[in-house]
């Protein structure tokens, strides 16, 4: 059976509100899984559990699950507002001291992540937390608990939970650190889809209200099939599996309109359009390693961009990251994607295990829509290392070994700067095919054409966008822009502002580092960030390196006020 690919193609979003809520009666609200190295609290798991009514609830017979084991509560009634620290039998002494404690017989967390469940007698569901790893804030994974933030929205997924803020790492028994209210616009919509055989599934950026959700919600409006029925899963609300009566065959397509769709806050989106088409795996050489920042600054991450350098779309479902270990064997494989992952032609996709951390340390050089969040990423040394993109077969489609060295040796330091690839036509292994990135795109390009990358365009050097500026504008006027295009890569610059007298009034950039095209603005102060007088100026602007060592003169004028 041929494989199926899915891609969105447009989404019209329509806005409104909605009054419902969902209804917890006990809650999850702190989760210990990883105790270790501990950080003032016994090295030592648990959950914290709370009566989120305004009467007492008896909790015996009712089950705690987490993933394929539970374990039942002995009779025990729960206050109204009441937190427990629930922990494994002959571990409660530990715990004592920080307020009431319930043992259950079986218990256990793992700290990669699981579903965890609480039932009543009955078998009904009363609450569940499907948390992950990836949950924790960066630095803050181990020796400390998972938090929610907001338990007025206890029906909210990640964004609901974040590391304590505790010096001890947790707040067992007692209000949690991070708490707060948190304020939710957003409203729900797809984030990819996916399909086996004959089943469409598609996943939201937050979890749904499925308490109305069904076949009534959906309608086809372009391709021969129809709709069989709609699963709305009760433990995983961020995800519907709509059943159709046939697979989509290799050229055919379907769209398909979502009526209505309620996040667990009540915020309601309507008529959206999905499109589903067979789109293929990439073949060898059309998917390439672009990019690789391995020695992040502080507070930044490690990444891997890669490029779609085909003239058709691409699907990556099932493709993997992963470096060579020393014996040859892959090591740190991470999957990119078990959903369907289309890449567009001539597209760039980033790769990291925090998303938020590559953007905040690149926010005006960075494209957020082509940064793809990963559970887990290759460990990527700062001297040396061999990066390897594998197919779902873990087949090796490209591979790039890079080293320190081959950063510009103009750079002091190189906390922060990628490795960008200069020509997708030569061979990814050769040295000189990969440059550090300009300093004026700030040393990296996550999810975005590199600075470095060859254009088949003239060299025109430097040149104004507008030769006279006026500061005082708030308009597009307001700064002098420095536009350059060198038919070079990675040369060093040092550009400085002087007057007529040959006065230097501003140094812009020392020892920075040049892309093959790229721009500069300046706003009309000097040094001391004092606004200039009326008058001409010039861009001194040095340019060497191996290819090329010559001095640049363009000259500018700061104007009057209007």
């Amino acid at each position: 059976m041929k494989s199926i690919r899915i891609h969105i193609i447009l989404i019209l979003i329509f806005a409104t509100t909605h009054s419902w809520s969902q209804t917890h009666q006990l809650i999850i609200t702190e989760i210990f899984a990883d105790p270790t190295p501990s950080r003032g609290l016994p090295e030592k798991e648990f959950v914290e559990i709370k009566n989120a009514t305004k009467e007492g609830i008896q909790i015996k017979g009712f089950k705690f699950i987490y993933g394929s084991t539970s374990s039942e509560f002995s009779s025990n009634i729960l206050a109204p507002d009441e937190r427990v620290i629930v922990c494994r039998a002959g571990n409660e002494t530990a715990f004592e001291s920080y307020g009431r404690v319930i043992t259950l017989k079986n218990f256990s967390l793992s700290n990669e992540g699981n579903l965890l469940i609480i039932e009543n007698p009955q078998k009904e569901y009363i609450t569940s937390v499907n948390y992950s790893n990836s949950w924790y804030s960066k630095g803050r994974e181990e020796g400390y608990s998972l938090e929610m933030i907001d338990e007025s929205q206890a029906c909210r997924g990640k964004e609901n939970w974040a590391s304590s803020v505790a010096a001890i790492g947790a707040t067992p028994g007692g209000a949690n650190s991070v708490g707060k209210i948190l304020i939710d616009t957003e409203l729900p919509f797809p984030v990819s889809q996916n399909n086996n055989g004959s089943i469409l599934q598609i996943y939201f950026n937050e979890n749904i209200d499925n308490k109305d959700f069904n076949i009534e919600n959906f309608e086809i409006i372009s391709g021969d099939f129809s709709i069989q029925k709609v699963v709305f899963h009760k433990f995983s609300t961020d995800f519907v599996e709509i059943f159709i009566d046939r697979v989509i065959e290799e050229g055919e397509s379907l769209e398909l309109k979502l009526k209505t769709l309620t996040d667990c806050i009540g915020n309601l989106n309507t008529d959206i359009i999905l499109s589903f088409s067979n789109v293929p795996a990439p073949q060898q050489g059309e998917i390439l390693i672009s990019e690789i920042l391995f020695n992040p600054a502080v507070g930044g991450e490690d990444f891997v961009e890669i490029k779609n350098i085909s003239e058709k779309p691409l699907n990556l479902k099932n493709w993997k990251l992963a470096k060579r270990a020393k014996d040859g064997s892959f090591s740190g494989i991470s999957l990119i994607s078990s959903k369907d992952l289309i890449v567009k032609p001539t597209e760039y996709l980033a790769f990291s295990k925090n998303k938020t951390a590559v953007l905040s340390q690149y926010p005006e050089s960075s494209v957020p829509d082509n940064i793809r969040e990963l559970s887990s990423f290759p460990s990527l040394n700062n001297d040396q290392d061999l990066v390897l993109l594998l197919n779902e077969n873990e087949l090796v489609m490209d591979s790039v070994f890079y080293e320190e060295k081959m950063h510009n040796q103009q750079l002091n330091n190189l906390n922060g700067v990628s490795l960008e690839r200069v020509n997708f036509k030569s061979n990814h292994s050769e040295k000189k095919n990969w440059q550090s990135a300009a300093s004026d795109v700030g040393y990296a390009t996550p999810g975005r054409k590199n600075s470095q990358e060859e254009s088949e365009n003239l060299s025109r050097d430097f040149w104004l966008e507008n030769v006279v500026f006026n500061p005082y504008e708030n308009a597009g006027n307001a700064v002098c822009k420095l536009n350059y295009q060198l038919p070079v890569q990675g040369a060093a610059c040092n550009i400085a502002i002087i007057d007529r007298n040959g006065a230097i009034k501003k140094v812009l950039i020392k020892n920075g580092i040049l892309g093959t095209s790229g721009m500069f603005n300046w706003d009309g102060t000097d040094h001391s960030g004092k606004l200039l007088p009326v008058g001409y100026y010039v861009f001194r602007i040095e340019v060497f390196s191996p290819e090329i060592n010559k001095t640049y003169l363009v000259k500018t004028v700061l104007a009057a006020i209007n």
